[in-house]
């Protein structure tokens, strides 16, 4: 006989000790878990094929970083450590620019060639 308590999620049997439970709710209970896992396996929405994991590696082919090459490692690129004093450029803390006034934000690329110490960012 089907048990009264049931699991939250997929409403399978959880015995007690005075129930008793027959081949047909075993067989019930199996087919419920086995169509929930065969929609979960095919949901590409949830998983990627290997054709996705491929193109998704080899998105990203090499990069710069103040004009270094950054290596790439299997599918990873390895990025370098960033200053941890300021300011980057070499100066002294006396010279450097405020963020905010080095930095243009847009949705378009730049239209001439930018100003030594201005930087460009791109948001869309």
């Amino acid at each position: 006989m089907p048990s009264e308590n049931k699991t939250p999620h997929y409403g399978l049997n959880q015995w007690q000790g005075n129930e008793y439970p027959k081949r047909e709710d075993f067989n019930q209970d199996n087919a419920l878990m086995d169509a929930v896992l065969a929609a979960h396996e095919t949901d590409t929405t949830a998983h990627m094929t290997q054709a996705q994991k491929d193109q998704l590696a080899a998105a990203v082919q090499s990069a710069t970083i103040g004009g270094a090459a950054v290596t790439k490692s299997g599918t990873a690129l390895q990025l370098p450590a960033y200053p941890t004093t300021l300011p980057a450029n070499g100066g002294t803390a006396g010279n450097t620019t405020s963020v905010a006034g080095a930095m243009t934000v847009s949705t378009a690329a730049p239209t001439s060639t930018l100003a030594a110490g201005k930087l460009w960012g791109v948001y869309g």
